[in-house]
């Protein structure tokens, strides 16, 4: 891929061409920012039980979603991505205002939350892309 012609994730989706680097470089974003958050939260937070258990299964539901985008193109993995982040950036409003309890990562909440949409896009246009070559 000629350096002109890479996807970033502000590119128009076209073409299947288009999509599946948008799939791939915005569920290894996703990838990264979750390893910053979890390693934020290790090591910036308090843990207890509850917490720990918390980022283990938000780690694991992360990466299984991640896998199965990258992999397959899922559209039912990245649209419960995006749920996913949805509610991440749930979480940080509250935890900002006072009401819940947990990280205040408002930054990667909404990049995470801004790659999920782009992702959940390109796997719905692909769809759409593929059903009109066949």
């Amino acid at each position: 891929m000629d350096v002109a012609q890479k996807i970033n994730v502000f590119h128009s989706l076209d073409s299947k061409s288009t999509c599946i680097p948008m799939i791939k470089s915005c569920s290894f974003g996703i990838a990264i920012l979750t390893l910053i958050s979890l390693i934020a939260g290790l090591f910036f937070q308090d843990l207890n039980s509850e917490t720990s258990i918390g980022f283990v299964i938000d780690f694991s539901l992360y990466a299984f979603l991640l896998f199965a985008v990258f992999k397959w193109h899922s559209r039912i993995a990245a649209s419960c991505l995006l749920l996913l982040s949805t509610y991440s950036v749930y979480l940080t409003f509250m935890v900002l205002a006072g009401v819940e309890i947990g990280g205040s990562n408002l930054l990667i909440s909404l990049a995470s939350f801004w790659l999920s949409l782009r992702c959940t896009e390109a796997t719905v246009k692909l769809n759409i892309f593929n059903k009109k070559n066949t």
